[in-house]
């Protein structure tokens, strides 16, 4: 123990602490070397390539995108809006040109060389690759499969029932009578207007309705623009609908040709009217 500029200061930290470096720093009385790895030097010029980009699309903007969709709309409901016979025009396989002759058309000729050395007639024939009929029968699977999807979408919904309305502004003329909506068919009948309204109806400008059985009452004095309180009010009269007798269609088209703004009459029936057919056709032409 020492006393230092005022302070006592303890020697026997000091040496037991000197002891300790010399431990650390001197092994077998020779000394500990450590051995320098030279680092190479950095090297700037290495880049690492660019990841392979793949393609997300063709759009360049948003407004293309739109644009798109609205071009895709469009094409769904002109589908939406066509007869089976003006979709036939170009969905067909005479327009996707997949008809035998069409197929032939792809062939090559094969001459009989060999059997004409021999002295035998010739007979001629066509050759197809298979990569020509592999694309032939991709094309015409695509086609029927195009075409089933076409007649399940008409066979849905309300279509099975009330076909495909294409006019603006329909005339609709419901046969009430005691045997189309009798008999426990009222409920039925409710549930395919209920899909007529919703489905078809709702996307027309305009629109009559006409229930009629020994004699024939329509909803509104004139056709209606179709909205929010139009709909409501056809299905109002869809729940009120009850059996109304015979099938007087005379008196239903009578009250529907009153009205000059319908551009088509839907008529809906399923029994034999009262009337001679023969007297029906020449008052509707």
């Amino acid at each position: 123990m020492t006393q230092r500029h005022g302070k006592k200061v303890n020697t026997k930290n000091i040496k037991s602490s000197l002891n300790y470096e010399n431990s650390v720093s001197v092994r077998g009385n020779k000394p500990r070397h450590v051995k320098q790895v030279e680092q190479p030097e950095w090297d700037r010029s290495y880049h690492q390539p660019p990841l392979e980009q793949k393609p997300v699309g063709h759009l360049t903007s948003v407004k293309q995108f739109h644009d798109l969709e609205e071009v895709k709309d469009e094409v769904v409901t002109k589908a939406e809006n066509q007869t089976s016979s003006d979709w036939l025009e170009t969905h067909s396989v005479v327009n996707e040109r997949l008809t035998v002759d069409d197929l032939l058309k792809l062939a090559h000729p094969v001459r009989g060389d060999d059997a004409e050395a021999k002295g035998a007639p010739y007979l001629g024939g066509l050759k197809l690759t298979m990569d020509i009929l592999e694309d032939f029968k991709s094309k015409l699977t695509k086609l029927i499969q195009l075409i089933e999807g076409r007649i399940t979408w008409l066979l849905s919904s309300s279509r099975r029932i009330f076909g495909l309305v294409r006019s603006e502004r329909p005339c609709i003329l419901l046969d009430c009578s005691d045997t189309n909506i009798g008999f426990k068919r009222l409920h039925l009948m409710k549930e395919s207007l209920n899909l007529l309204i919703d489905e078809q109806l709702a996307k027309k400008e305009q629109v009559q309705v006409v229930s009629f059985g020994t004699f024939a009452v329509k909803l509104w004095s004139r056709p209606r623009d179709v909205n929010y309180r139009i709909l409501q009010e056809l299905h109002h009269w869809k729940e009120m609908l009850a059996p109304m007798g015979s099938v007087n269609v005379m008196d239903a088209l009578r009250v529907a040709f009153k009205n000059p703004d319908i551009d088509c009459i839907v008529l809906v029936m399923g029994n034999c009217p009262n009337q001679n057919p023969k007297l029906i056709k020449d008052f509707v032409l």
